[in-house]
């Protein structure tokens, strides 16, 4: 008996993360969950709140890992199934800064003032009042500074959170110590004491600000997925014994007859079993026309029924539905990082420490030769160090701009599966193309058949079209098509079998039938006249065979997209190089690649062949991303570095993929470079200027440059400079969410197409 082979069974789960604030955070728990035995991978990402965990659950179980997470010093709430993709918490969040920013303000602002005059202000006892007015701001209103310190610190870890409370409580416990304690630091007969409630009372509120303004930043790039969520009805009108019932959309079961009405958002994925009307899929597929709908025709989930009314059998619901799978995969994508992040994430690792030594050291130096009082900049210039020094912008700096752009790309019917595809795709200097479906319409017509002597045209049509009832090709669609249309009877076959990329073979009333390509059907066996059938143009062929004799051909036309030819230009434009590739005849191949002025095509070749094709162009050129809507392109969508699958795709060809395009319209294939370029260019933004601020924002607030220029950066401008860098990163991946919308004409309609600002 051999030996079965058994795979590990690996899974992955999605955790929600409270408590994160900066990249140290995420740093810190993907170390620490990384070295548990049984994981193999951990993603945490600070702008959805979540961590990404595969794991052997042999090994380690949820439990444990939801320890590890909160010995770490962050929190994991017990969630519903039912809970948001993304993160909930930023919502919360913003309510707990917005009434401890307001109240820090009206303390802060009278304290500011009193500190700015430099004493024209100054009355009895003016530093009692500082100190009423800052206590409060300092330990209710920055609270969440000390909380966030207290978690991660009890474990022997730091964070934003440790600097910004070092920080401050420096400042603030300074000045106490100075108030009371006048003799100790000025000498005797020295009244004026100097201390710095403004400087911590300020810090505390511009960085409330700084976490108010971020909060609402990384609502703002979840509003996305917020509005797909949002497309699922609340109730349905269902058909029962009793008549039409109310009930809540989620309790929906497959079989259920629902009743829709004009204005209405269809509950679930479905068929239209009863009426006509026009529905908008907008929301799913980002197609602007809207789409007639009746018997037998299917229905999505999230789509609004514009006119006319409808009874619909649903098919799929629940967490089944389309429109919950385009969550599902978005959410997935938001957690899945882009390579470019790793080096912030290296950083991010040892940052807060470094920080805190840079700091000590400043103090020291300072304290030893700096200028007279030397204790007082020595605190100044540590004080700055710290408040200054921002992990934040270098954790939201891929991720808040991958969550963007993912979003925004969902809601126009384009599925990234992660920051890792968006980044492949914008390196792809070749792009393999699939003709039957992708540049043509998918929906070819037969023209005509040819039969042999010893046959009608109508009986190699019928016993080719029973033939095909068992398979999915469009070709085959298209002979069942026309079968039907010319009244012929259909028999269902037996002991069917379909060969990619070569044909199909089955039994029908006791006969044989082979059909497909020439050369296949010659390896089958089959006899050829001396010379077959020529036609006046390029036109795809189907060649019959009965019990192993030519039978005759099956002639079909598949008409070219409509903005094939200017998307295939656009994608010139942008430097990439298009490459066709199909099972196809080489003349129908040629004829197509001449229409399309695509230099580079191949003609009649296996799956296994478009596979090498993806290889040779890889070798070439480097990375190499293909497009295909068949079981025919799996092969090669799993060989190129990015896969690429339109609305019709199998199953197969989906698991395959790495962006799913809902609309088949090619449109939406040139925004999906589009919305990779323009991700790609924000994310280098973003940690260009997240890492320029670090590095010269440091050695500023350390005094470096005090020597030449004079300059020493006060605390104040300091947690203004921090705040302003997370916000900055934020509404610098906003823009992805802004792309503007310019319309291009075609010859059939008017298409969107993105442009950025």
């Amino acid at each position: 008996m051999s030996e079965r082979v058994i795979s590990p069974p690996y899974i992955e789960i999605t955790l929600p993360v409270e408590g994160m604030t900066c990249a140290s955070c995420v740093a810190r728990i993907e170390r620490n969950l990384g070295k548990q035995k049984g994981v193999l991978e951990t993603r945490v990402n600070l702008a959805t709140a979540q961590a990404n965990v595969r794991f052997d659950p042999r090994v380690i179980i949820r439990d444990d890992m939801v320890q590890v997470i909160e010995k770490t010093g962050f929190t994991v709430p017990d969630l519903s199934v039912d809970a948001p993709p993304v993160s909930a918490f930023f919502e919360d969040e913003t309510g707990d800064y917005r009434p401890r920013f307001w109240l820090a303000f009206v303390f802060t602002l009278p304290v500011f003032v009193l500190s700015m005059a430099h004493g024209a202000l100054d009355f009895p006892n003016v530093n009692v009042f500082l100190l009423v007015l800052t206590t409060p701001v300092v330990f209710w209103c920055g609270w969440p500074f000390f909380r966030g310190a207290w978690r991660v610190g009890r474990h022997g870890g730091s964070d934003m959170n440790t600097l910004v409370a070092v920080g401050v409580s420096a400042a603030y416990f300074f000045s106490v110590y100075s108030m009371f304690q006048p003799m100790v630091l000025h000498g005797v007969g020295n009244h004026h004491t100097q201390v710095y409630f403004e400087a911590a009372a300020v810090i505390i509120t511009l960085l409330l600000l700084g976490r108010w303004m971020e909060a609402k930043g990384k609502r703002k790039t979840g509003d996305a997925i917020r509005g797909l969520m949002d497309l699922a009805p609340p109730v349905s009108f269902v058909l029962k014994r009793e008549g039409v019932v109310e009930i809540p959309s989620n309790q929906l079961q497959v079989g259920d007859v629902v009743l829709l009405k004009p204005g209405s958002r269809i509950p679930a994925d479905g068929m239209v079993v009863e009426g006509e009307a026009v529905v908008d899929e907008s929301s799913l597929t980002g197609e602007p026309i809207p789409v007639d709908k009746f018997i037998g025709q299917a229905l999505r989930a999230g789509t609004i029924l514009i006119n006319g009314g409808l009874k619909m059998v649903a098919t799929q619901v629940g967490e089944m539905t389309t429109l919950q799978q385009i969550i599902r995969l978005t959410r997935e994508a938001q957690g899945r990082k882009a390579p470019i992040q790793r080096l912030a994430d290296q950083i991010a690792a040892f940052f807060v420490p470094v920080v805190m030594s840079i700091a000590t050291v400043t103090f020291v130096i300072w304290y030893l030769i700096g200028p007279a009082p030397a204790i007082h900049t020595a605190l100044l210039v540590a004080v700055s160090v710290l408040i200054i020094s921002c992990p934040c912008a270098l954790g939201l700096a891929t991720p808040a701009a991958v969550m963007a752009g993912t979003g925004w790309a969902a809601r126009k019917g384009i599925l990234f599966r992660g920051g890792d595809v968006l980044e492949k795709l914008h390196e792809a200097k070749t792009l393999v193309v699939d003709k039957t479906g992708t540049l043509t319409l998918g929906k070819p017509t037969v023209t005509s058949v040819i039969a042999s002597e010893n046959y009608s045209d109508e009986g190699v049509l019928s016993l080719l079209a029973s033939a095909e009832q068992l398979s999915e090709h469009p070709l085959a669609k298209a002979v069942q098509k026309a079968a039907v249309e010319r009244g012929l009877t259909l028999t269902l076959p037996s002991a069917f079998t379909n060969e990619a990329g070569g044909g199909i073979e089955a039994y029908v009333n006791g006969k044989r039938i082979t059909a497909g390509r020439a050369d296949w059907l010659t390896t089958k066996g089959v006899s050829f006249p001396a010379s077959l059938p020529h036609t006046p143009f390029a036109q795809s062929r189907i060649e019959v065979a009965i019990d192993g004799i030519w039978a005759g051909v099956v002639l079909l036309n598949d008409p070219v997209r409509p903005e094939s030819p200017h998307v295939i230009q656009k994608l010139k434009q942008t430097g990439i190089h298009v490459v066709m590739a199909s099972g196809d005849a080489p003349e129908v191949v040629a004829d197509v690649a001449r229409k399309l002025k695509i230099d580079t095509f191949y003609g009649a070749v296996s799956p296994m062949d478009k596979a090498r094709i993806v290889s040779e162009w890889q070798q070439k050129t480097g990375v190499v991303a293909m497009i295909g809507d068949g079981i025919n392109d799996a092969p090669a969508l799993a060989t190129a570095d990015v896969g690429i699958v339109v609305q019709l795709g199998t199953d197969v060809a989906k698991e395959a993929a790495g962006v799913t395009l809902l609309n088949p319209d090619l449109q939406t294939l040139f925004m999906a470079f589009t919305i990779s370029a323009e991700t790609m260019k924000v994310i280098r933004q973003n940690l260009f200027f997240a890492f320029v601020y670090n590095i010269i924002g440091i050695p500023l607030a350390a005094g470096v440059f005090y020597p030449i220029f004079g300059i020493l950066l006060n605390p104040m401008i300091g947690s203004a400079a921090m705040a302003l860098s997370s916000v900055s990163v934020l509404s610098n991946s906003l823009r992805l969410a802004k792309m503007k919308k310019q319309t291009i004409t075609t010859n059939h309609r008017i298409h969107e197409i993105a442009n950025p600002n």
